[in-house]
């Protein structure tokens, strides 16, 4: 599937994401927010590399980032807060001005490697501990 724009937030899907929605080379909205999607996120998410906006927050997503996260260079908005995530927290992507990852179950220092055109940090809801900054 070639879609500039996947648009499905607020329904009632359910079931793990496929691997194959990542093959895309157009795909630069994906919005599957308030769903019931569960499991982890697919290892080949950072193939979809014309993503701008991704926002998958309010599901059952378990497990880590994946570290492929960081080759989608033209990322703008990373929203997966209110899932079940958890593991280290890196955002490797100089363009990132909008992250939200609150209310997951993140733990340990809060990480210092955003980018510094990161404008919007949200991460409170997490398990994080340790000073504020290094």
């Amino acid at each position: 599937m070639d879609v500039g724009s996947i648009i499905l937030s607020d329904n009632k899907l359910t079931g793990k994401l496929r691997p194959q929605l990542f093959e895309s080379s157009s795909l630069s909205v994906l919005a599957l927010s308030r769903n019931n999607f569960s499991d982890e996120l697919p290892e080949n998410i950072g193939n979809a590399r014309a993503i701008m906006m991704l926002t998958l927050s309010g599901n059952n997503f378990s497990g880590h980032i994946p570290v492929s996260i960081s080759n989608i260079y033209r990322l703008l908005l990373l929203d997966l807060s209110r899932n079940r995530l958890s593991g280290p927290v890196f955002a490797d992507n100089p363009l990132l001005a909008y992250i939200d990852l609150s209310y997951n179950e993140f733990s340990g220092e809060i990480p210092v490697t955003f980018s510094t055109e990161t404008q919007i940090l949200s991460l409170g809801g997490n398990k994080f501990s340790g000073g504020l900054w290094r």
